[in-house]
């Protein structure tokens, strides 16, 4: 049954995949509609989460990022399924990525890459980084769905650039075996509330005591990698902007500085195009002991 239900939403997806972008961004300003103004989509999160982030916003400024994000996200989805049917050359017109050769550069000294991002833009299309360099690109850490179908479909349009995910639960070991015998680059989407069994660690993040994942940062201690934090912008719809850039802490008296200073980029981004991070996530339900 799984299988069956596999195939039926892959071939759907994949048959709205030949449309051209043009078209599909139609199709797009219709969800925005259904999700914000029928649906109501996690309308409720997204406010909660905008107010306490920008206390000292007017009403009026939080209710166009909200909108803002809606159009955004809607865009996000068809932008994803677009993965299932996009050229090299569109994708490299759309997708442009500044200094892809440094990670050649720096794994030029044996070392391995990891490479922190956040929700922000459109983190399934950052796997067209894979072109950029040649360093093996096992891929990202991932939690796999819960619904097996879909979580199929995501691995398919993950791979479209030859990335492989790792699930979370396998991501230490794996990655260990693979410095073994040769460097890697790999990213963590690492903004996302992290598991009870995780280590707890505390940020001021977006005006709130935030619970953070420290993963990337024990890895690349663990494996003595370079670690990055990769920006995303968007100057017009359809169209990123990717550059990787050094961590450098500004506080190495906590207990993991990297994370803090990778937060802190995260936030210096939001707050610049707030509507390009995802408010629906309920981030803030866990908060910490």
């Amino acid at each position: 049954m799984e299988n069956f239900k596999y195939k039926l939403i892959y071939f759907i997806m994949k048959t709205i995949a030949l449309l051209p972008l043009g078209v599909l961004y139609i199709f797009s300003d219709f969800m925005y509609v259904l999700m914000y103004h029928v649906i109501k989509y996690r309308r409720k999160i997204v406010k909660i989460n905008l107010k306490n982030s920008f206390p000292d916003y007017s009403e009026k400024e939080l209710l166009k990022i909200e909108k803002e994000f809606y159009h955004h996200l809607a865009d996000c989805f068809v932008e994803t399924v677009k993965l299932l049917h996009i050229s090299d050359a569109e994708a490299d017109r759309r997708i442009n990525v500044k200094n892809g050769e440094w990670i050649d550069e720096l794994s030029s000294d044996g070392r391995s890459v990891i490479l922190l991002l956040g929700h922000f833009g459109n983190w399934e299309w950052v796997t067209a980084i894979n072109r950029h360099f040649h360093t093996p690109f096992p891929g990202q850490i991932y939690r796999p769905l819960k619904n097996l179908a879909f979580d199929r479909l995501m691995l398919k349009i993950r791979n479209r650039f030859g990335t492989n995910c790792i699930p979370q639960k396998k991501a230490i070991r794996t990655l260990v075996e693979i410095n073994k015998t040769s460097q890697f680059v790999v990213g963590f989407v690492a903004d996302q509330r992290p598991n009870k069994a995780n280590v707890d660690h505390c940020v001021q993040f977006l005006n709130q005591e935030t619970i953070c994942s420290v993963g990337g940062e024990f890895l690349a201690r663990k494996l003595d990698t370079h670690i990055l934090f990769v920006d995303v912008s968007k100057p017009k719809r359809g169209y990123y902007e990717i550059e990787f850039k050094k961590i450098e802490p500004t506080d190495t008296s906590t207990d993991y500085p990297i994370t803090d200073e990778y937060m802190r980029m995260l936030e210096s981004n939001i707050r610049k195009s707030p509507h390009l991070w995802l408010w629906s996530h309920n981030r803030w339900s866990r908060k910490y002991k």
